[in-house]
Parts: C-alpha cells; sequence; structure tokens
C-alpha cells in the first residue's frame, strides 16, 4: 500500500530489516502514525548521496518499529536487495513503477483458465474474475487508462462472490467477449403454467446460440401478450434446422404470449453462474459491466449484484451494459448512498427473481431505455428514500406486485409498460410511484391506492 508524506531516516546497514527511528521530518508522518501492525508499506530508500536506492514493498510492526523488505521492484543492483553501507538512509512511501497501469489494459479470464500457471494475457487467461481484481490489487491506474477484465463464452461458475473493491475501480470494466443480436419473428407454441411457462420462439438466426446461454428479450409487439415474453431468460433447445429455440419463462401471467410477436433478443454468450453466494459485490466504484448474464441459484439473502452500504470512505457506484439476471433472491440491491445508471444505448434485463431491483437508504437505480424487469414476485422496490427510474421499461408478469413504494421509497416508471402482474403499482408508508404516461394492462389490480389518493398509510400512486 502506499501512504502519503511518510518519512523516516534508517541509519542501519546490509540486507536486513529495517529498525525505524522514532521521529519523522517537520511536514511528514511516521509509519507508525498511519501504516497498521502487520501492514504493507510501499517504499523508497535513498541514501544522502543517492548512489545507494531501493524500490520495493515492507512489512512493517508496530511493535518492533522495523519494515522487513518483501518485494524488490528496482535498486541499485539491478533489482536486488541493495547491502547499504552506514549512514542516514530515507525511507519515504511511493508507488513503484511496475504499479503504475499508464494505457488501456485486457485482462482474460475463461473456464478453461488457469490462476496457477496462467497469467491473464488471451493465450494464458485466468480461471477467475477475483484473481484478475487480486493482481490488480495494489496497482494504480492513471486516469487515461481503462483495464476490461474480459470472460470468455460459457459458464464461468463461483462459489464465492467477485468482490469489486479498488480505488481506482471506476477505471476498470467487467464484460464477456461476446453477444449476437438476432430478431424474434413469432412465438411457435407454449407449454406450461402461470409461473412456468416453455416458449418456442421463431429467430432469425440461431447459428451463435446453445443451450444453457441466456437471452436478453426486449421492445415485444405484435401478436397477443408480446410483453409477457420479455426478459433475461435460460435457452432450454436450440432447433436450428427451423432457426428456433426454447426459453424457460416464469412470468406470473395466465396466458403466455403467441402469434406474431417480433423482439429484439441479445445472447449473452458469457455469464457468471454463482451457487450458494452472491454473484457481484461491490464496494466502491466499477467502471461498466457489460455483456454477462448473471445467474444465481435462487438461495434466499443473495443478489446477482449486491452494491454494499456504506461500508467504505468510496461511494458504490457503476454503469450497466447490456446484462441479464436470472434466479435471484434480488437481482440488483443497492444499498446506502450508491448510484447504479446504465449506458444510453443498453437494456439490461432482469427475470425470475424474488425482488427484480431493490434500492433502500438513499440509493438510485437509473435505467433508461426500455430495460425489462420480468417474472418476479416483486419488479421494483424503493424502500427507506431509495429511487428507482425506469424509463419506457416494462415490468411484466409479477406475482405479487410489479412496482412497490414503502417508507418514503420512490419508483418513477416513465412511459413505461406496467402489464400481467398481480398489482401493477402499489405504495404505502409515504411511499410515491410516479407513473407519468405509464401504460397498465392485463393486471389483476392496477394500482393501489387508486391514482392520485393517499391510501396504505400514505402511499401515493402519481399519474
Amino acid at each position: 500500500m502506499s501512504y502519503d508524506r511518510v518519512k523516516q531516516a534508517w541509519e542501519g546497514t546490509g540486507t536486513d530489516t529495517m529498525a525505524l527511528g522514532t521521529d519523522a521530518p517537520t511536514g511528514f508522518r511516521r509509519l507508525a502514525d498511519i501504516v497498521p501492525d502487520g501492514g504493507q508499506f510501499d517504499y523508497a530508500i535513498v541514501d544522502q548521496s543517492a548512489s545507494q536506492w531501493e524500490i520495493g514493498t515492507g512489512i512493517y510492526s508496530s511493535s518492533a518499529g522495523t519494515l522487513t523488505r518483501q518485494k524488490i521492484y528496482a535498486s541499485s543492483t539491478g533489482g536486488s536487495k541493495v547491502d547499504f553501507a552506514a549512514g542516514t538512509k530515507y525511507i519515504f512511501g511511493t508507488i513503484p513503477g511496475t504499479k503504475w497501469i499508464l494505457s488501456n489494459l485486457t485482462l482474460c479470464v475463461s473456464s478453461a483458465g488457469s490462476d496457477t500457471t496462467g497469467d491473464g494475457t488471451s493465450g494464458a487467461p485466468w480461471a477467475t474474475v477475483n484473481k484478475a481484481l487480486c493482481w490488480l490489487a495494489d496497482k494504480w491506474i492513471s486516469t487515461n487508462a481503462v483495464v476490461t477484465i474480459a470472460i470468455g463464452d460459457g459458464a464461468l461458475n463461483i462459489s464465492s462472490p467477485i468482490t469489486v473493491d479498488h480505488p481506482c475501480g471506476g477505471q476498470i470494466n467487467i464484460a464477456g467477449q461476446n453477444t449476437y443480436s438476432v430478431n424474434m419473428t413469432s412465438v411457435q407454441s407454449s407449454s406450461g403454467t402461470a409461473g412456468a411457462w416453455s416458449v418456442v420462439i421463431n429467430l432469425s438466426d440461431v447459428s451463435h446460440i446453445a443451450n444453457d446461454d441466456y437471452v436478453n428479450i426486449i421492445a415485444a409487439t405484435g401478436g397477443t401478450r408480446p410483453e409477457m415474453i420479455e426478459g433475461c431468460w435460460a435457452v432450454t433447445n436450440v432447433d436450428s434446422a427451423n432457426s428456433r429455440i426454447t426459453v424457460a419463462t416464469t412470468n406470473h401471467y395466465l396466458a403466455a404470449p403467441s402469434g406474431a410477436v417480433s423482439a429484439s433478443v441479445l445472447v449473452l454468450k458469457a455469464r457468471i453462474v454463482a451457487t450458494n453466494c452472491s454473484g457481484f459485490v461491490i464496494n466502491g466504484p466499477l467502471g461498466l459491466l457489460d455483456k454477462l448474464a448473471i445467474v444465481g441459484d435462487g438461495a434466499a439473502g443473495r443478489a446477482g449484484l449486491d452494491l454494499l452500504f456504506n461500508v467504505s470512505t468510496r461511494a458504490c457506484s457503476l454503469v450497466l451494459g447490456d446484462v441479464g439476471f436470472n434466479h435471484w433472491s434480488t437481482g440488483i440491491a443497492s444499498w446506502g448512498t450508491n448510484r447504479v445508471t446504465a449506458t444510453p444505448t443498453s437494456r439490461p434485463c432482469v427475470g425470475n427473481c424474488t425482488t427484480g431491483i431493490h434500492s433502500s437508504f438513499a440509493s438510485a437505480v437509473m435505467l433508461p431505455n426500455g430495460s425489462t424487469v420480468a417474472g418476479c414476485s416483486v419488479g421494483l422496490l424503493a424502500s427507506y428514500m431509495g429511487t428507482i427510474y425506469l424509463s419506457t421499461g416494462t415490468v411484466t408478469g409479477c406475482s405479487t406486485y410489479g412496482l412497490r413504494a414503502s417508507s418514503v421509497g420512490m419508483n418513477q416508471v416513465y412511459s413505461g409498460k406496467l402489464t400481467g402482474n398481480s398489482v401493477g403499482a402499489y405504495a404505502s408508508g409515504k411511499g410515491y410511484n410516479y407513473l407519468g404516461a405509464a401504460s397498465f394492462s392485463s393486471n389483476a389490480t392496477d394500482m393501489s391506492p387508486a391514482a392520485n389518493y393517499d391510501g396504505n398509510e400514505g402511499g401515493f400512486n402519481d399519474t
């Protein structure tokens, strides 16, 4: 770790552990003032003549007042430990040049990779995203550079969450390598029941689709009940001869879509598949999360994307690209003064979750441009001054509430569609749903309380 304005004298010799003095020059701090016991300290040592110098990382012992050299990055002896001569040397904090990332960099991750023998290149990828993040942990990324962690096609199975906690996280992107856009032309057939549909759909091209891929289906029109096909769904069969695929949906409406339904379909070839853990845990900024299906096992208390509640001095924030969430207790969970946004052209989708998106304690989730939340128990849940903004999007087939605003939470669904939900929009406890230009169809109950009336202990649905 690097610390600012830390400088102390060392009078010792040799290559051994350095016993530091008790004082620091005026205007500087001692290691004891800032570095925790057992903590790493990135240092430079320079003697008075500057003929002997060393750049490295050491381990500080507060009880002994010593710094033990751990790794040498550069030195006056060609990269080895310097055998310092007698005389005063100064030790001060620095960022070693090898820890700077000054230009764009791609780190590759693949299910066929190895965290032991890989090096993060395309020819030798790592096996886990956490390995890439661990490699980045002691690096400082220039504001002119972006690091992309590129995930190869197929399933990347995880049993512990991918945790992003980096001071330069805003310059880190995590993205799948490949997506494919195709057109849906109609529904061929369907079977099943509310909450468990199997729907066969005709596509313009299936050459890049395989069983167990995930697809984001958006902007459905035509036919009968077109919105009921929207969401992030698993592909369970590919009929190449007839250019058809079968998707498993959890839309809770009583009837499936049918007929000449057309829609945009994005095939997500890379997927994170979590078992007994959340998908991504964000403790700070992250630049972009893109081109991924993030799939859970439905276990309670797990989220596909979990932005932590003010556990660090850095606000949690990120931008979503074309991502899909499926089979989570909560698809996107954001707590505290955190921010989730989306790129102007992306349309994130959520399907098959207990709660699709939950924003709470002054957090804000803002998804413009037609995102879809489908087949959940509760689609959007805003509570305790949390805000969710879903512009021109669709909330469909939710078994309890499409929108729920409670405890001063606020949902804004401007020009959106609320269709096939048990209750389209529910507000309680001074919760507020703004529904300007929103359309309602096929809900058992469109709104509770009724539009533009207080109810449910101060809830309000504003049309």
